[in-house]
Order: structure tokens, then sequence, then C-alpha cells
């Protein structure tokens, strides 16, 4: 959601100063997720090597950091999760139009119950997130395909809208809304532990975090 807000977000930034605290934004997020890696390291030595993010704070904190950082990945991923039916919902608006033939649809109980239910079944039923790659992948390509690639195909067939105004620099007022855009849409924090504890060579992991998270940028 948040790198799909991204190309909009920059109209709240300006053209450079959206460049300039993008840059940053990536520097950032690329070293909280190498210190982190740092972190995992250094607590390979024990007896149980964690594995989570609980299980590393147990090794730094004791118990009492161990449930205060299980607590707040719980919250966490709560708030993933609600915002992700708020988007959800929005573009579900966004096709529901007035008087269309899916908003007549929707708008019968037994009927959305019917389309929804199934799909919602299915993906409760999938144990783990390394299982949802093939939803991953089609919305990757969905998004650079569709999204990105129609939006650079209008752009170079057609060129700029008649009488746009021309980029501005910098906006201050609204610059702090786009780093927080970025940084959600690039953060990606939660998913260093659990790749790093995945890879065959774990030693290779800050590799795929240092360039993974720029091409993911990019």
């Amino acid at each position: 959601a948040g790198v799909l807000a991204l190309p909009h977000a920059f109209a709240w930034s300006g053209l450079w100063g959206g460049l300039a605290a993008y840059a940053v934004v990536i520097v950032a997020c690329n070293y909280s997720q190498l210190l982190l890696l740092r972190c995992l390291a250094a607590a390979r030595h024990q007896a149980r090597p964690p594995a989570t993010y609980a299980g590393l704070a147990r090794a730094v904190w004791g118990t009492a950091g161990y449930r205060c950082v299980a607590a707040l990945v719980v919250v966490l991923e709560a708030a993933f999760c609600i915002g992700w039916i708020i988007v959800i919902c929005d573009q579900a608006l966004l096709l529901m139009e007035p008087g269309g033939a899916l908003a007549q649809t929707l708008t019968r109980p037994v009927l959305a119950l019917a389309i929804l239910f199934p799909v919602i079944a299915a993906l409760a039923c999938i144990p783990f997130l390394a299982m949802l790659w093939p939803l991953s992948l089609i919305g990757l390509f969905t998004y650079i395909v569709g999204v990105m690639g129609s939006l650079l195909w209008h752009i170079a067939v057609h060129g700029a809208v008649a009488g746009a105004a021309a980029p501005v620099a910098v906006v201050w007022s609204s610059l702090p809304r786009f780093i927080g855009t970025a940084t959600y849409g690039l953060e990606a924090v939660l998913m260093v532990i659990p790749i790093a504890t995945s890879m065959r060579r774990p030693e290779l992991a800050g590799r795929v975090v240092a360039g993974g998270t720029p091409a993911y940028a990019a």
C-alpha cells in the first residue's frame, strides 16, 4: 500500500525535495535492517539461537524484553491488518459505482457473502506467509506491468497533460507526510529475521538486504 502511494506522495514533497528525502529514507531503512542482522548474529552463540523478534529480545533483555517485544509485534501486525482492510474497502468503493451492476450485486448481503466468503476462507487456511508467494508474485507483476507499465506507456505515447504546471522543487509543509509514506512503503524490518533464518547460508543475509532494499526502492 505504501509503495502504491509513493507516486502521488511526490506531490506532497515536491520533485527535488522528494528525491532527497527518498534517498535518506532508503539509507535509514537499509541501515536499520542491517543493524538488526548484526544483533541476530551476535546472539547466535547462545544455546537456543533466536529465530523471532521476541526471541532476540529475550537474548538481549531477558524475559521482560521478550514479553514487551512480543506484545508490540502483535499490536504492529494488527495495525497492518487493519490498514489492509481499509485499503481493500477503499478500493472496493471505487469499483462499486452508483447504479452499476457490481454495486447492485454487492449491496445484496447474501450475494456479497457468497462472493467474498470463499476467498476469505481460502486465505485464512494458509498457515505460513511463505505460502503466499504466488499471490505476491501476481501482485508485483500486476503493479509493474499493469499500473506502472500502463502509466509509462501513456506518458510515452501521449506526453504530459496539456496545461500541467511545472513540478515544485520542495513543499516543506507536507514533506513529513511524504517521509512517513516512504518509510511505510520501504521499511521491511519485520521480514529481516524470517528471511535470515530461512536461508541456507544465513551469513549472506546482509548482502540480500543491502542489495534488495535499494533495488526494491528503485
